[in-house]
């Protein structure tokens, strides 16, 4: 009977040893991971980082909304998008580290300034940092040029120092454009931006643009949509 008894303690105080050691090893329940966004925006043929470049993440938040009790209890959702918004450092780098835990998805969307066209991407989030390249292609140009002549019964005569000023514009930038006229007549404006409405005006004391105003074009006197280097020639008469 005093064996028996001995090896019962014995018993119960491994169980008890082992039950402690199991709890102790038992990892906490740990903290949900930070959410972050990392962007970072590159030329998509030398893959170089842009500095300077407006970064603009949107993202869609939902919530709920509980009201009323047993039957008549009543559950009503919405949401809202909201924009997180910045620029890239001299790395070609924009981090957003404040993401709400309930963000599930993201639109990036990064404007090209300059010679760069914009793009955007669709991200599904990750736990801890979601890294997104983001390569700008470069814009595609053309020049146009021509000649600004006064229309005379004689024919077409240069006219010197014609002053064409204009814009041309993407949905996030404008790019302005600008030459005057030499002895004869001849204009030359590089750079313009590929396949959008350039609108152009023609400036000259005592003169003004021979044909009336395109319709397609408010306070302009041409229009232009080209590819590919392109001629526009613009005839001036008196005043």
């Amino acid at each position: 009977m005093g064996d028996w008894v001995v090896d019962m303690k014995r018993l119960l105080a491994v169980l008890v040893v082992v039950t402690l050691t199991w709890s102790c090893a038992k990892s906490p329940m740990s903290p949900s991971p930070k959410l972050s966004v990392s962007v970072m925006v590159l030329e998509k043929s030398s893959r170089t980082p842009l500095e300077n470049v407006d970064v603009e993440i949107s993202f869609l938040v939902t919530s709920s909304q509980t009201s009323g009790s047993g039957s008549s209890r009543t559950q009503s959702f919405s949401s809202q998008t909201l924009v997180e918004s910045g620029k890239t450092d001299a790395n070609g780098a924009y981090t957003w580290s404040s993401v709400p835990d309930n963000v599930s998805s993201a639109t990036i969307t990064v404007a090209g300034a300059g010679d760069y066209e914009s793009a955007s991407r669709d991200v599904h989030m990750q736990a801890g940092d979601t890294h997104v390249d983001v390569e700008l292609d470069r814009r595609r140009t053309y020049t146009l040029s021509g000649t600004v002549f006064e229309v005379s019964p004689d024919g077409p005569v240069p006219v010197e120092g014609a002053l064409i000023s204009g814009r041309v514009c993407d949905q996030d930038y404008c790019s302005n454009l600008q030459a005057t006229t030499d002895r004869n007549g001849h204009y030359s404006i590089p750079g313009i931006w590929a396949g959008l409405g350039a609108s152009l005006s023609v400036f000259k004391t005592g003169y003004t643009v021979d044909d009336p105003r395109p319709f397609d074009c408010e306070n302009c006197d041409r229009l232009v949509t080209a590819s590919v280097d392109t001629q526009l020639d613009i005839p001036l008469v008196r005043r």
